[in-house]
């Protein structure tokens, strides 16, 4: 049987959003910036306020398909709504009520062909439906502020012009789990497993993205670290205890880190230095697409990472001109936050990570696919140290390594770390 979508009730509803938004002086005659309608984050929540949002991107978006006769396939704009304009001084009740119209018709209607939408939240571009269980993530951390899950390898962040044929995402998933919606305060590559942040409001988040990007902290912990290492010898970094933290894991006489980001990375080859200071400037890394609008003559940023070489074995194994194989595990942690810092600057060491496809080496890496199965990227996010953005209490959130990572350490003898 034929099912009726009913289009002119959804194009109404649009008409009726506009209205409330002007009638609340919300709706802009200047448009955006083309770059501020280019973010990758969910509702563009870094570059626009959410009616600018509505106005300049849902409201276009959603005509554009229902003139193709399509609608979204999942929906969920209340709850971002509730909390963007709550601390508007207007009445903002009228307007919040056809946005939940308008996800109630949507939602109605997707049912109506058939998509099973319990538990839907998210985007409003299509995707395609899937037999296949949800996935959920294990929280590591939870509080009424933030929240830290374990990202799976191969999970993206939130949804960007890469992701057409993916379904879930962490930040969908972690708002499903929590029943609320959350706010993304930094990245981890899609390839990239470990802890993985989130803030549950608004001003918490300004908190922590303050807190990743501490840019004091980090010129004067690199300078203490460059002192540091320029007064040991080889010697003394080969004769360092193995199961000995960083330095950098509390303050270094008087410096206070804000945000403490650790990660583990199997790499190609024994580093002749045990420990040092990656101090090499990098290109802004920009995407393809989704950077387009963006500079691309920009000079090269300063970027750091102080790593310590963790364990290293050697495989009588020939790859190419080589009788042997060797690989080391390191413990990296990055001072600043460039696009994939730590992969390219372990590349600039000629050490470049295991199963990276874009730094990588192009010998080492399907020998490892063939010999232990891994098809990833041997990097994870181990832990994130940190001052707590209401009671300042300094805590740690740790992710445990996954059971690829556990066959490694296995089938290398290392114990676990």
């Amino acid at each position: 049987m034929m099912i009726k979508i009913d289009f002119e009730r959804i194009s109404l509803l649009l008409e009726a959003l506009a209205c409330e938004l002007k009638s609340l002086n919300l709706w802009q005659i200047q448009p955006p910036r083309i770059d501020e309608l280019s973010s990758n984050a969910p509702f563009c929540c870094d570059t626009l306020a959410f009616e600018q949002w509505l106005q300049f991107i849902f409201i276009p978006k959603i005509t554009m398909m229902i003139n193709q006769q399509q609608l979204p396939t999942k929906i969920s704009l209340t709850p971002m709504a509730e909390e963007a304009f709550k601390h508007l001084s207007v009445n903002t009740k009228p307007l919040v009520d056809v946005i939940q119209k308008i996800d109630h018709t949507l939602t109605e209607q997707a049912n109506k062909r058939g998509h099973d939408m319990n538990n839907s939240t998210v985007d409003i571009v299509l995707s395609a439906d899937t037999d296949s269980e949800k996935p959920v993530l294990n929280i590591l951390y939870q509080d009424e502020f933030m929240v830290a899950v374990d990202k799976p390898a191969g999970l993206f962040v939130h949804r960007s012009y890469m992701d057409r044929d993916e379904i879930y995402f962490a930040l969908q998933l972690v708002r499903d789990q929590v029943g609320q919606y959350v706010y993304p305060v930094h990245r981890l590559d899609r390839p990239t497993s470990g802890v993985l942040l989130f803030a549950l409001t608004k001003d918490v988040a300004t908190k922590l993205n303050e807190a990743f990007a501490n840019k004091s902290s980090q010129a004067e912990l690199t300078s203490k670290l460059s002192s540091e290492l320029e007064g040991e010898s080889e010697y003394k970094l080969l004769q360092q205890d193995k199961d000995e933290e960083f330095s950098t894991n509390k303050s270094i006489d008087g410096c206070d880190l804000a945000m403490v980001k650790t990660y583990y990375a199997l790499v190609r080859g024994h580093l002749a230095v045990p420990a040092d200071l990656i101090d090499h400037a990098l290109k802004e890394k920009l995407d393809k697409l989704g950077d387009k609008n963006v500079s691309r003559d920009k000079p090269a940023q300063s970027a750091q990472s102080y790593y310590q070489v963790k364990q290293q074995v050697s495989l009588p194994i020939q790859v190419g001109k080589f009788d042997s194989v060797r690989y080391s595990l390191v413990e990296v942690r990055p001072i600043t936050g460039r696009r994939h810092q730590i992969r390219r600057h372990l590349a600039h060491l000629r050490h470049p990570i295991l199963g990276d496809i874009n730094y990588g080496d192009n010998k080492q890496n399907p020998f490892f696919i063939e010999h232990f199965g891994f098809k990833r990227l041997m990097l994870h996010a181990k832990s994130l140290e940190f001052n707590h953005p209401v009671s300042n209490e300094r805590i740690k959130i740790s992710a445990p390594f996954d059971e690829q990572w556990q066959q490694i350490f296995t089938t290398f003898e290392w114990p676990l770390i």
